[in-house]
């Protein structure tokens, strides 16, 4: 049996960034722009950081709690 290892902060973005540049492409163009896509990258990788420890610390399982986080936070779909 293998043990589940929460995705690294690099999984992470590259998910949020394939997210952002095929399913918002127009807030892709426009954060390129304004300079901010990075920032925008780390919003939304801490805030799915720190949403799988919560969930984890409030009984999810580690890998529920990371899908769940994923889901919610960086491709922005709800999960149940």
């Amino acid at each position: 049996m293998t043990t589940f290892a929460p995705p690294s902060y690099d999984e992470l973005k590259a998910k949020a960034l394939n997210f952002l540049k095929n399913c918002k492409r127009k807030e892709y163009r426009q954060s390129l722009q304004e300079g901010d896509l990075e920032e925008w990258l780390d919003l939304k990788v801490t805030s799915a950081q720190r949403y799988a420890e919560n969930l984890a610390a409030s009984g999810d399982p580690l890998e529920v709690a990371w899908h769940r986080a994923i889901c919610s936070k960086i491709l922005e779909t709800e999960v149940d």
